[in-house]
C-alpha cells in the first residue's frame, strides 16, 4: 500500500512538473511582447478614421511624414495606467523632434465624459482618438496597452503589448532615435 502511494506520489509529482515546466503559447505572447505581433512588421498600418475629443475627424494618412507611436488602451486597464507615466514621458521628451504620440481608446465602451475624466485623472497629455474597438481588431490586439511604431512610411515597425519597461521600453526608445 505504501508502495502504491508512493508511486502515485511521484507520478503526480513528475506530471504536474512537465505541466508548469512547459510554456503554452499564450504564455509566450506575454513573456515576449512582439510574438504575437510579429506577422506585422514591416507592413503597411491598416487605415482608420477616428474622432478626437472634441468631435474632430482624423485618419492615419494625417500624420504620415511623422513618426507616430500609437497606444491602444483600456479605460478599466491598470496596467495602461501603469504605463502613462512612461508614454508621457515619451511624448514630452520627442514630440518636439517630430514624434506623434496617439492613444485610442480600444474597447468602446466608455463615454465621451469616461474618457476624459481618465486623461484628466491620470494626466494623459497626449493625443487622444475615441471609439478605437475596430481598430483594436484590425491590429489584432488581445490586450491593454498595445503599442505600434509606424514610421514616416506609414510601415510597423515596432509593436509590443504590455507595461512599457525593461526591453520594451530599451527597443522602443532606440526604434524612435534611430527613425526620427
Amino acid at each position: 500500500m505504501v508502495r502504491i502511494i508512493l508511486t502515485l506520489w511521484i507520478f503526480i509529482f513528475l506530471f504536474s512538473f512537465k505541466l508548469f515546466s512547459q510554456q503554452s503559447d499564450k504564455d509566450v505572447i506575454y513573456s515576449n511582447n512582439e510574438t504575437f505581433y510579429l506577422d506585422l512588421l514591416d507592413k503597411q498600418s491598416p487605415k482608420w478614421i477616428l474622432n478626437n475629443l472634441y468631435g474632430d475627424y482624423y485618419t492615419l494618412d494625417d500624420f504620415l511624414g511623422n513618426l507616430v507611436l500609437i497606444e491602444i488602451w483600456g479605460t478599466n486597464c491598470g496596467v495602461c495606467i501603469k504605463t502613462a507615466k512612461e508614454v508621457c514621458f515619451i511624448d514630452s521628451l520627442y514630440k518636439s523632434k517630430g514624434l506623434k504620440v496617439i492613444g485610442i481608446e480600444g474597447d468602446g465602451r466608455c463615454n465621451l465624459a469616461q474618457i476624459k475624466k481618465f486623461k484628466n485623472d491620470f494626466n494623459l497629455n497626449y493625443f487622444t482618438l475615441l471609439g478605437g474597438k475596430e481598430i483594436s481588431n484590425k491590429y489584432g490586439v488581445i490586450g491593454f496597452p498595445t503599442f505600434f511604431l509606424i514610421d514616416k512610411n506609414g510601415r510597423i515597425i515596432y509593436t509590443s503589448m504590455g507595461r512599457l519597461k525593461g526591453d520594451n521600453y530599451t527597443n522602443l526608445i532606440e526604434k524612435i532615435e534611430n527613425n526620427l
